[in-house]
């Protein structure tokens, strides 16, 4: 589908969750864990957390200085907003 939105290439992508997935349990307090299952259930409830009731969100970006706004798990007919105007 990013294909049939975007006249150019998409070089960016972003996740609303990428954040809270790249860190998993590590946040800025240092703190250590005693096990790989408190690491999983600590980033598991930061994940939780973070995402709330709301669906997670995609936003494609193009060399045409246009992103949409896509909500994949929820929305198969297309992109839930076209934003244009943006530089590089």
């Amino acid at each position: 589908m990013l294909r049939q939105t975007h006249p150019n290439w998409v070089n960016s992508l972003a996740l609303s969750t990428e954040y809270v997935l790249r860190t998993g349990a590590f946040d800025h307090t240092g703190k250590q864990f005693s096990s790989p299952e408190e690491m999983k259930k600590v980033a598991l409830e930061r994940y939780t957390k973070m995402r709330g009731s709301a669906p997670e969100r995609l936003v494609s970006g193009s060399d045409d200085c246009t992103m949409y706004l896509w909500e994949p798990l929820f929305n198969n007919k297309g992109y839930e907003a076209h934003m244009t105007g943006h530089q590089q």
